[in-house]
């Protein structure tokens, strides 16, 4: 049995076909940004844009997981007021001094949490089918 060195052959799927293309400098540059920003090579860049008609998602793995922290932070601060608020309005409650003021904008700002809340799930579900199903 003869060894062969290196990676078995392909059978299904080997990429034969080799595609030239000229681009300005503005274009390549363009290309060549574009490509490091995904963290893809050139050739799956324009692999995916080409014969996904465009219409695949190509997102920035490390960016986007850098914004979603930054969205989780900003959610637990919000949290953190509302329960403050909560507590505040629960105090003066006990000490029978209620401010109707205060619990109205308390559930006008609950209301805007839980809003924001249902937005952004919405748009993380929607972006997890477009990963899920180009």
């Amino acid at each position: 049995m003869k060894k062969t060195a290196g990676r078995p052959e392909l059978k299904i799927g080997k990429k034969t076909k080799y595609l030239q293309a000229r681009l300005s400098e503005q274009e390549y540059q363009m290309l060549v940004k574009t490509a490091k920003e995904l963290n893809l090579s050139q050739t799956e860049l324009i692999r995916a844009r080409v014969l996904n008609n465009n219409q695949s998602l190509l997102i920035n793995a490390k960016e986007a997981i850098q914004t979603l922290d930054k969205i989780s932070i900003e959610l637990n601060r919000a949290g953190n007021n509302i329960n403050q608020i909560a507590r505040y309005t629960n105090s003066l409650k006990l000490q029978e001094k209620e401010n109707n003021d205060i619990i109205s904008e308390f559930n006008r700002l609950f209301g805007n949490y839980i809003q924001t809340q249902q937005d952004l799930e919405k748009a993380l579900r929607k972006i997890m089918r477009q990963l899920a199903h180009p």
